[in-house]
């Protein structure tokens, strides 16, 4: 008979005692949160990325009715969402295996990866490199990057505990979209200082690509925050 895998955590609970859908419930409830703020700073973000220096600057509510917009906001709720499936599976003291580790590692290096293509967005258009390959060598690298921080994840949390892993994604998550930030905001001030046509699109890829996975990297901590608040509201009740 094949064995099941074993379990990384040691903390076990009755089952009878734990939601059934906890990953569900907590990840609707932090991704609810998430997609609200997204919704909200989207408008102030691109207002202020775009501003005129003379001259009315007409606020882009046309942004809401593209799908475009809805199709990346989608993906950011849903990476959101399974970032946080470790995090809940150990809050409701269920086991969490080795291959169930398997999914935020993934998840995390796509991200890692959308930083690079935001980095790299960047720098091409604050030293005005372009070429006609650039969406071929976009993909190439977004799935080269893809796999390369899918690989150093894996790597790095190999010998951590699940909590251990959670916390260093998030580090790591969040150190990269500062990182990018701090290129971004200055290289888009330069490029809309320039006066070129469409100046400052690529750099603002980076921006919004900074400020989403910085928002996405808190995710799990909002998710604590949220659950002990909830404990000790069952507690009081």
């Amino acid at each position: 008979m094949r064995n099941s895998p074993a379990p990384l955590s040691a903390d076990s609970a009755p089952a009878e005692t734990l939601p059934q859908r906890g990953w569900l419930h907590w990840g609707l409830i932090v991704g609810s949160f998430y997609l609200v703020l997204l919704v909200v700073i989207t408008i102030p973000v691109i207002y202020a990325s775009f501003i005129k220096i003379n001259g009315a600057n007409p606020v882009p509510w046309d942004v809401y009715g593209v799908w475009q917009y809805w199709a990346i906001v989608g993906s950011l709720l849903l990476g959101q969402f399974l970032l946080l499936r470790v995090p809940v599976r150990l809050k409701m003291k269920r086991p969490v295996t080795r291959s169930s580790i398997w999914l935020p590692i993934i998840v995390s290096g796509f991200w890692f990866a959308v930083l690079v293509i935001g980095l790299g967005s960047t720098l091409m258009e604050l030293f005005k490199i372009g070429s006609p390959a650039w969406p071929v060598l976009a993909l190439v690298v977004s799935i080269a990057s893809w796999a390369a921080w899918t690989v150093i994840f894996a790597r790095m949390t190999r010998h951590n505990d699940p909590k251990q892993m959670v916390e260093q994604q998030s580090r790591w998550l969040l150190r990269g979209s500062i990182l990018e930030l701090l290129v971004a905001v200055p290289s888009h001030i330069i490029a809309r200082g320039r006066g070129d046509c469409c100046a400052g699109l690529f750099t603002f890829i980076g921006i919004t690509t900074g400020l989403s996975v910085m928002l996405l990297s808190f995710g799990p901590a909002v998710f604590f925050l949220y659950y002990a608040r909830w404990q000790r509201l069952k507690k009081a009740a």
